[in-house]
């Protein structure tokens, strides 16, 4: 789960929390964990192998996901680019050590303010590196963007099916359809 940490995703704290504990439900033993931070930059969080007995640790964890990372915001804004690439990095990575493992990547965002000294977003970048990480048996979701930027993830990856963009109150049916999407057989 990569997850906004930057100042227009704060307001939404109980709901980024709630995603968070209920992909918890989801998930498997041996389930592989790659979350991440991202505002001007993007930190790896915790990457790690699920165990049901970590459940508690992680539902604390999930209580802090919103406070950022020291090394990330110190400059205004959000690096979309950074972090879909970081992303794209990790899936590679989890992919070459097991080939066979379906990918739900979650991505919590809800405005993309360019950061300072960075360009502009290349949605074009963003969706082939989306598409190049992830298969028919993998799912991305897209929580709680804003109208505007759901607009654009909405045109952006219209008629991809394995990817969906919702709000923060279609959370639980978000979660269900990727997971649902991940395990099929």
């Amino acid at each position: 789960m990569y997850v906004d940490v930057s100042a227009s995703n704060q307001p939404f704290r109980t709901e980024v929390v709630a995603l968070c504990r209920k992909r918890l439900t989801f998930l498997n033993s041996r389930d592989a964990i790659a979350d991440a931070q991202f505002a001007d930059q993007a930190a790896l969080w915790q990457n790690l192998i699920y165990q049901p007995q970590q459940q508690n640790e992680l539902r604390k964890r999930c209580d802090r996901i919103l406070e950022p990372d020291p090394s990330i915001g110190k400059a205004l804004g959000t690096s979309l680019m950074t972090a879909i690439q970081n992303w794209a990095t990790q899936v590679h990575h989890l992919q070459l050590q097991n080939k066979q493992a379906a990918i739900v990547a979650i991505f919590v965002i809800q405005a993309a303010e360019v950061a300072e000294g960075q360009s502009a977003i290349d949605w074009q970048q963003i969706k082939q590196w989306i598409q190049k990480s992830v298969s028919n048996h993998d799912a991305v979701l897209i929580v709680g963007s804003e109208a505007a930027l759901q607009g654009q993830w909405t045109a952006v990856f219209q008629g991809i099916p394995e990817v969906r963009i919702i709000p923060y109150r279609d959370s639980d049916n978000g979660l269900k359809w990727a997971f649902d999407l991940a395990r099929k057989p």
